[in-house]
């Protein structure tokens, strides 16, 4: 999801019929070495391309993504079924795969640390900016001082936004300011001729 809140993967893609979720937990019931997990492991590959394909990489000239580092190591000690679960999830083959494309298409890709992006009110949309891990019930948001509401989702993904336009040193992408600036001449000019 980016920050506008849009979708990408199965909701934009009809010719994907299962979910990225779906597609793990079918590669985890199948046995190592068969068949059934070759054709799995195929489909993961075909999910991951479709996805790729049908992002709008014209329309970026930055691609900010949250630094997994150490997602399979973990802080605590995981069980059985979530290291099974893990271990079929492919974080460094994506990682390539977005960095080819972003290559391909001339577009940065920017890590940003992915603490708290979906427990902080976000202050650009009119939130206060608390960071609480109570803002966060499932997938709803619900800031506790302020009162601001959304979807978790699309509170991390546009907080992800702000954390990559502050390290690139600005809080807008390249191409919006220059849009934005365009827009700001021409009301000056419009209210200048009247």
């Amino acid at each position: 999801m980016d920050h506008l809140g849009n979708h990408y993967g199965v909701s934009s893609n009809p010719e994907n019929k299962e979910g990225w979720n779906e597609i793990l937990n079918k590669i985890n019931r199948r046995k190592k070495g068969s068949q059934g997990r070759k054709r799995a492991y195929a489909q993961r590959e075909n999910y991951l391309n479709q996805t790729l394909n049908t992002m709008p990489w014209d329309n970026w000239r930055f691609l900010g993504g949250e630094c997994l580092d150490g997602i399979k190591n973990g802080k605590e000690k995981t069980t059985k079924k979530q290291r099974k679960i893990l271990a079929s999830w492919c974080q460094r083959r994506l990682r390539d795969r977005i960095s080819h494309k972003a290559q391909e298409n001339r577009v940065f890709p920017v890590p940003y640390d992915p603490r708290n992006t979906s427990r902080e009110c976000p202050t650009l949309k009119g939130g206060c900016g608390t960071v609480s891990k109570a803002n966060r019930q499932g997938e709803s948001f619900k800031c506790l001082s302020c009162g601001y509401t959304d979807d978790a989702d699309n509170v991390g993904a546009f907080n992800g936004y702000v954390k990559t336009c502050r390290s690139l040193g600005s809080l807008e992408s390249p191409k919006n300011k220059g849009e934005k600036e365009f827009l700001d001449d021409k009301k000056s000019e419009e209210s200048g001729s009247s």
